[in-house]
């Protein structure tokens, strides 16, 4: 049973989603050190400071029994943002930009009494054969104004994230999502923190449920998903908040 809308994604977590470089980011971490704050059912969810920012870094990890592929298919599938990421109501590509990168533009919803943001997500895929890592970065577009038709809402202030996706021994698959995000607005910071604390392991809490659904695992053999990334060496450089 996919975990209740009262406690976000990533987002998107991101959520989400979906894949690209990181946009700006001139800011030092605190202390470079990851704080443990959630460890069970095999998710463990990290959290540190970013000097000059309120809102926290959050990664979230764990070993998913299947292979690669599956978990790729998963995020690559759209129609699956709502089970997974349960306060991203809504997840609409608006262009693919190449092969590789992609537009979206999502609403997130979060609990009452605070109010819906919507945001302009660009993404980039990448896949590195030395490593066998998938990697799916996204980050808000700020130079877009595109809103849903008859919706004003609050935009997201800042975001950016990270996917990797990695096989390891006995057919499994190490996930890892990184998330950094401002929602804007003028709410306690603390209250958007423990929002983000809680989204960060209910997405993987969901998708460890849905992975297994028979149309991931056809996915071994389809093709048509590695295309979709940009194979690399050795990862791709770039500026980001974690």
């Amino acid at each position: 049973m996919v975990v209740k809308r009262s406690v976000l994604f990533l987002a998107v977590a991101g959520f989400i989603l979906l894949a690209a470089r990181f946009a700006t980011a001139n800011c030092s971490v605190e202390n470079s050190r990851w704080e443990k704050v959630v460890e069970k059912n095999g998710i463990t969810v990290y959290e540190r400071s970013i000097t000059g920012r309120p809102i926290k870094v959050f990664k979230a990890e764990s070993v998913f029994e299947c292979a690669p592929m599956q978990v790729i298919a998963l995020l690559m599938d759209r129609d699956a943002a709502s089970r997974c990421f349960p306060h991203c109501r809504v997840f609409k590509l608006l262009e693919d930009l190449s092969p590789y990168d992609g537009l979206f533009y999502c609403i997130f919803d979060f609990p009452w009494p605070l109010k819906a943001r919507d945001a302009v997500l660009r993404s980039r895929r990448t896949y590195d054969p030395v490593r066998g890592m998938f990697t799916i970065r996204y980050w808000a577009d700020s130079s877009s104004d595109y809103r849903m038709p008859g919706r004003m809402m609050i935009r997201v202030a800042s975001m950016e994230g990270e996917w990797t996706v990695t096989g390891i021994e006995d057919g499994r698959t190490r996930v890892t999502n990184r998330l950094y995000a401002d929602p804007g607005g003028s709410l306690p910071y603390w209250v958007f923190n423990t929002f983000f604390r809680d989204a960060a392991y209910s997405a993987f809490v969901n998708m460890k449920k849905a992975v297994s659904d028979e149309k991931y695992r056809d996915a071994l053999s389809d093709g048509k998903i590695i295309r979709r990334f940009d194979t690399v060496s050795g990862g791709v450089a770039g500026n980001h908040a974690f």
